[in-house]
């Protein structure tokens, strides 16, 4: 059975940071994807990140044989509805979620018209793989992005068949 495109990753709620981000106002990027600048509340998650779900991800890219290399891609973002987010190729993304309820949302790989709508609850972070995207449907999404390079494993099956392109 092939791993998911997607999948979620337990996490315990981020009060601090959720409570933080609702008093500030975010800054159109473009379309209708917006960020927040808060360094400091960025540094305070990537140890979260890092301590929860490091060994989660690295068992993930061992299974597809791949390795994950974190990036210095990370920002809080907010998408608003109904638009999209893609994971490019060559990259695998980490969702963290910065609301308090339960949002559906639907995702699907770039290319494709078939969608699963998932219910996203505050408690988990969305692992997207590469080429993945998320859509929101009804309702703006707060989230914290976090961007991992996946490279093949030397010398399995996978890399032979990875093109090099990294997406981005």
């Amino acid at each position: 059975m092939a791993t998911p495109k997607y999948r979620f990753i337990p996490l315990p709620y981020m009060q601090e940071v959720a409570a933080r981000l609702a008093s500030e106002t975010p800054t159109l990027i473009r379309g209708s994807l917006y960020t927040y600048r808060l360094p400091l509340l960025s540094e305070k998650i990537r140890p979260i990140i890092s301590r929860e779900v490091t060994n989660d991800l690295k068992n993930w890219a061992k299974a597809e044989q791949k390795v994950v290399t974190p990036t210095t891609k990370s920002r809080f973002l907010r998408l608003k509805a109904p638009d999209s987010l893609w994971t490019d190729e060559g990259y695998t993304s980490l969702l963290v979620p910065l609301f308090d309820r339960t949002i559906q949302v639907s995702v699907r790989a770039r290319g494709s018209d078939e969608e699963a709508l998932i219910d996203w609850g505050c408690e988990s972070i969305l692992h997207l793989d590469e080429r993945m995207g998320i859509r929101t449907l009804t309702e703006d999404i707060d989230f914290h992005l976090n961007i991992f390079q996946l490279t093949v494993t030397p010398g399995t099956m996978a890399e032979e068949e990875y093109d090099g392109d990294t997406g981005v």
